[in-house]
């Protein structure tokens, strides 16, 4: 059944360095809406995606004592591919400051909900864990938050649509064309969304994101 006004889910990553909201850094911010009016779903073509400037706090003895811990965000990262090692922190390329992420991130969500009269959605796979980063973001850039308080959590969506799973879903699998890129994730997340709203069989269906960015940095 069609909804008098569509729901827009902004499906949303955020890579960072560690998993303490209050503590840690954002690296990079990434968001795909998703518009479902009751039947379909479907994934908007304009999309978020901002590197961070986070420099001075990964050259801070906080960050680099850690090295040492194969346990800490910094080990893992180090483990990772060099691209995504770049993607994240080590890019060259100029990043815009913090609070300047957060007015654009706003002003993207704006933008794509101007015209509906129901209230963006915020939407993440874990939502538990990037929520609070994106909550702090907004909150110290001094930005009201856009989102409804209601949120969807889309790895606890498709556990409850699961029956006979084990929690945690081990065979989960977010189809990142990028692992650990904030854009690419969150393209990845937008495509199993749109998959259990519709009941769309994932293994039939392929995408490429064809990555146009409404922020300011170009890939």
């Amino acid at each position: 059944m069609t909804m008098n006004s569509p729901q827009t889910f902004f499906v949303t990553d955020v890579e960072t360095s560690g998993v303490d909201p209050m503590e840690d850094a954002i690296f990079t911010l990434g968001c795909v809406a998703v518009t479902y009016d009751g039947q379909y779903a479907i994934i908007e073509g304009n999309y978020f995606y901002e590197p961070i400037d986070q420099e001075e706090w990964i050259t801070t003895t906080r960050w680099l004592h850690t090295i040492m811990e194969p346990q800490s965000t910094l080990s893992w990262w180090l483990r990772q591919p060099i691209d995504v090692q770049k993607a994240a922190w080590r890019e060259p390329r100029a990043r815009l400051r913090y609070n300047e992420v957060g007015s654009l991130f706003c002003d993207f969500v704006a933008g794509m909900t101007a015209h509906l009269t129901t209230k963006p959605i915020f939407a993440a796979s874990p939502a538990s864990f990037d929520l609070p980063f994106v909550d702090r973001l907004l909150r110290d850039s001094g930005e009201k938050n856009p989102f409804d308080y209601r949120t969807l959590c889309i790895r606890s969506m498709a556990y409850g649509q699961q029956r006979g799973e084990s929690w945690g879903l081990n065979g989960w699998q977010n189809r990142s064309q990028a692992p650990h890129h904030a854009l690419y994730d969150a393209y990845g997340a937008a495509q199993d969304l749109v998959d259990l709203l519709t009941g769309r069989d994932e293994s039939a269906y392929e995408d490429q994101l064809n990555l146009k960015y409404t922020g300011s940095s170009d890939e």
